[in-house]
């Protein structure tokens, strides 16, 4: 149980620092998620993609914060580009040799799920506030009520166009 809490803690703090903008504060203080009782300790593998220098850096900063402010854990950060990172689950999956904390594409997690990789997140969603994400990238990662998986970014889609060109071609912008 105190695995679970640990790494519901770094998971809490991962997203806490990188989706939400908010430091290590709100990250729990021990073990168990409440506050009074003995000092989280443990080891923690984690994987991640973001191989670009600023993400990357921000990474190692947000579990550098992490490690500090809870002296007994050490996190072990792995980090892998997206074609290797896919070619590593699948074959850390079929070895039994997984990471505790990982990034993940939507697709990805719903393979770990037929794997029974992943444990359900809803209590760590719930502490941070469940009304601090978008409902759709939550239903990604979500099985029979269960989240599985937390948005840590998002990208934004947007369509532009060229009113000259509309113009030339005598054509209006789609209202559909």
């Amino acid at each position: 149980m105190k695995r679970k809490a640990l790494l519901a803690a770094m998971a809490s703090m991962m997203v806490l620092a990188s989706a939400c903008g908010q430091s290590t504060e709100e990250a729990p203080k021990n073990g168990t998620g409440s506050a009074g009782s003995d000092q989280m300790q443990g080891e923690i593998v984690m994987w991640h993609s973001f191989t670009q220098g600023a993400r990357n850096d921000f990474m190692k900063e947000a579990v550098d914060a992490f490690m500090a402010k809870h002296p007994g854990v050490k996190i072990k950060i792995e980090t892998f580009a997206w074609p290797e990172f896919y070619t590593k689950w699948t074959t850390g999956l079929m070895a039994g040799q997984v990471p505790d904390v990982s990034t993940a594409l939507p697709n990805h997690v719903v393979e770990m799920l037929d794997a029974d990789a992943l444990v359900p997140l809803n209590d760590v969603i719930d502490k941070i506030g469940r009304s601090r994400f978008y409902e759709a990238p939550l239903k990604e990662g979500t099985v029979e009520g269960k989240n599985y998986s937390i948005p840590l970014y998002s990208h934004a889609q947007v369509m532009w166009y060229r009113k000259d060109l509309l113009k030339q071609a005598n054509l209006e912008v789609p209202k559909t």
